[in-house]
């Protein structure tokens, strides 16, 4: 990591959904809105934190999102999952660990603002 590191270093946080179409629903695996494709997909919700300087990319942190919390809406009548925690706040979160290290100890977010 330190042969990578330079002035131009770039650390970013990347959104996704993994689909994964063929197994059980859970608190992990979910039906979630895929903007690419207009249409609802089944799959696992991603967060990863990639560090970037020249061509290479290497990646920091994962975090798989979790929706622990079912509910029926009323509106739609249908069941439907919920997080706990929001993207947002897990950014913040995985940003601070980062923060703590020695290596990141330059970072700054627009969350925190």
């Amino acid at each position: 990591m330190r042969k990578a590191e330079r002035e131009d270093q770039v650390l970013f946080f990347y959104d996704a959904i993994q689909e994964k179409p063929y197994t059980d629903e859970n608190e992990r695996k979910y039906w979630y809105y895929n903007h690419g494709k207009d249409r609802a997909v089944e799959g696992f919700s991603l967060l990863m934190c990639m560090y970037h300087v020249d061509d290479i990319f290497i990646p920091e942190a994962l975090e798989v999102n979790k929706e622990p919390v079912e509910y029926y809406d009323l509106k739609t009548r249908k069941r439907k999952r919920a997080s706990l925690v929001i993207i947002k706040e897990l950014t913040r979160e995985m940003s601070e660990v980062l923060k703590r290290s020695e290596f990141y100890h330059h970072i700054g977010s627009s969350f925190d603002k």
